[in-house]
């Protein structure tokens, strides 16, 4: 029926650059879900060797986590939704979706698909180049002592979560949420409200909404797993630069 009728949603698809050494060529996979580090990283995957438990395995590695209480270190810097004064203000608790931020052109709208310069295609107007600074209109945001990062790109990950309730497949946006310099009550929170909304931990989580994004894990010499994934599957632990293209594709639904 839902073919017959050819009834179809625009969604957003995220364009990831797996950057690696100066010289090796930058590796460009595709995603539509999400980017975990730190804690949720390690629950998601490090529980894969008691998968038989079911779901409930990622709750007895949520316990494990709070209790291990690892630090991360790593670098985030983004482009804002809106102006640094304005994320400031809203104290890191943009969402998006929310009618808050400004509306962002479908990737078709904004350019036609061609080649780029260095032979990757779909075009990726918001990323720095790989090994270079970022732009002075983005954020940084450095920390010793992360806990835990997921950025999403839907509402729900799983049928039991819903970091981020207002965002949309096709709002053109990246919700980033993150915990660090914090200590484990404030990931136990972070944890606690993965169901219903991150916006509920309160100052525990730190987030904000972006079209752009690179994100550098600076701890790859530290003991214990360490764990980057990209829609729920290993890839390497080294800086990855993300970018939303708005309505890329379009998805059979009814």
């Amino acid at each position: 029926f839902i073919v017959g009728k050819s009834l179809k949603k625009p969604i957003d698809v995220l364009a990831v650059d797996i950057v690696k050494e100066q010289g090796q060529p930058v590796e460009r996979v595709y995603s539509c879900l999400s980017l975990e580090w730190g804690a949720l990283a390690f629950v998601d995957i490090d529980s894969e060797k008691v998968r038989f438990l079911g779901e409930s395995r990622f709750t007895i590695w949520a316990v494990l986590s709070v209790i291990l209480g690892r630090k991360y270190r790593g670098k985030l810097s983004y482009l804002p939704a809106t102006s640094i004064s304005d994320t400031q203000k809203e104290n890191t608790l943009l969402l998006a979706g929310d009618g808050s931020i400004p509306e962002v052109q479908s990737y078709w709208e904004q350019h036609e698909l061609a080649v780029a310069a260095d032979g990757i295609s779909p075009v990726t107007l918001l990323l720095p180049n790989p090994h270079g600074p970022v732009p002075d209109n983005w954020v940084t945001f450095t920390s010793d002592n992360w806990k835990t990062m997921l950025n999403v790109n839907a509402s729900k990950i799983s049928t039991s979560t819903c970091p981020a309730p207002t965002t949309k497949l096709d709002d053109g946006y990246i919700q980033l949420s993150y915990v660090a310099d914090a200590g484990r009550g404030s990931l136990l929170k972070y944890l606690l409200s993965l169901d219903s909304g991150l916006h509920k931990a309160g100052n525990a989580v730190k987030m904000a909404p972006t079209r752009a994004y690179r994100f550098e894990p600076t701890d790859k010499e530290s003991k214990g797993t360490r764990l980057l994934t990209v829609d729920g599957e290993v890839v390497p632990y080294t800086v990855i630069q993300i970018e939303n293209l708005s309505r890329f594709l379009n998805m059979m639904c009814g």
